[in-house]
């Protein structure tokens, strides 16, 4: 959405995401880190390559990430990381029948 705007990509050739809130030109050589549980082993730092609108169409299932930007773009390259979507204020969860579609 124009308020929200969203990115679409995909990690490792494999894994196809939607990045909200990530609004800025996409860089060549971002990478991507999954979520991991406290007290476990960081996954691995993986590459992650932008979709254009025509590729991003051809699929059909996405699991959306929102981007929190750092402090300082400029200092530190930090990659995409997950964060649970249900307590970000941003995100608005009416849909058009005024159902919650957390609860669907």
């Amino acid at each position: 959405g124009e308020d929200h705007p969203i990115q679409f990509a995909v990690v490792d050739d494999s894994m196809y995401i939607g990045i909200i809130n990530y609004g800025m030109k996409p860089r060549e050589n971002m990478q991507f880190r999954d979520v991991w549980e406290y007290g476990c082993d960081e996954p691995p730092v993986q590459k992650l390559r932008f979709l254009s609108q025509e590729e991003a169409k051809a699929v059909n299932k996405f699991i959306l990430y929102v981007y929190v930007y750092p402090y300082s773009l400029k200092t530190k390259n930090y990659p995409i990381e997950k964060q649970d979507r249900t307590f970000d204020s941003r995100f608005d969860f009416k849909l058009p029948d005024g159902r919650d579609m957390r609860f669907i």
